[in-house]
């Protein structure tokens, strides 16, 4: 049961009280909340609940320029191409000893895909036990920021190919560690930086070693994350999170 605070309404599923909220409203979730919720406006959920994705995508994807908070719940059971607990594209804030936990990804980010956006956990919430067949097992994080603080932590997560706790891309992020806050007992490795593009490659510039040399680039990823912050005639920012955006959904093969 989802209840939104501000007008006392009462909803049965996550995205029905987000549809139906006002940005700003603050969302009290209670039980088990099943299935994935699009979140397009500021809000703050809450509550003690468990929000359970059920193998259907997504449990969380956050929209540009949305600041959410999510407080003293747990997510799980999401399963997607990337960030089978949270796609977020825009600001998000978990704390109250929430949890990221046992989620999936076919591709990379079993915890959290965070496409310029921030991540930051307080108050002892931990990010553990998720996995993706890519890299990021806890977070994969393509610019933006990941701050750790007030002893939360990242731990327990696989990938399959590199970075199990956090994975740091192309437009690599900040990423904080603050007042205690680990990222420990992940494999393989706490946190993987790329160290440059593969030679030549005008697609996704991702350095990764197999039998001693780069693998191909897929053809759908030209142009993806090739472009310059400061690219002339709209293909900036903005362009570059259109196409994590597509990525995300709609290119899996885009590694």
């Amino acid at each position: 049961m989802i209840t939104d605070q501000e007008t006392h309404a009462s909803y049965t599923s996550l995205q029905a009280a987000e549809i139906a909220a006002s940005p700003g409203d603050t969302l009290s979730a209670t039980g088990t909340c099943t299935g994935t919720t699009s979140i397009t406006k500021n809000l703050t959920i809450t509550g003690g609940a468990t929000l359970d994705g059920d193998q259907e995508g997504s449990v969380l994807t956050i929209d540009y320029g949305v600041t959410v908070t999510i407080s003293s719940l747990t997510i799980t059971g999401g399963s997607a191409d990337v960030g089978g607990g949270i796609l977020n594209f825009g600001s998000v804030t978990v704390t109250g000893g929430s949890q990221i936990t046992g989620n999936t990804a076919r591709v990379d980010a079993g915890g959290i895909y965070n496409a310029l956006g921030s991540v930051t956990l307080n108050g002892g919430s931990y990010i553990s036990g998720n996995t993706a067949d890519g890299d990021g097992g806890g977070i994969y994080t393509e610019g933006g920021s990941v701050t750790l603080n007030g002893g939360s932590h990242i731990n327990g997560n696989t990938a399959d190919v590199d970075g199990g706790g956090i994975y740091n891309g192309i437009y690599v992020a900040t990423v904080t560690l603050n007042g205690g806050s680990t990222v420990t007992g992940n494999e393989p490795g706490q946190l993987r930086a790329p160290p440059g593009s593969v030679p030549g490659c005008s697609g996704y510039p991702r350095t990764r070693q197999e039998g001693g040399r780069a693998p191909a680039v897929p053809p759908a990823c030209a142009r993806c994350l090739s472009l310059p912050a400061d690219a002339p005639h709209g293909q900036g920012p903005g362009a570059l999170r259109r196409c994590l955006a597509a990525r995300a959904v709609t290119k899996p093969g885009c590694r």
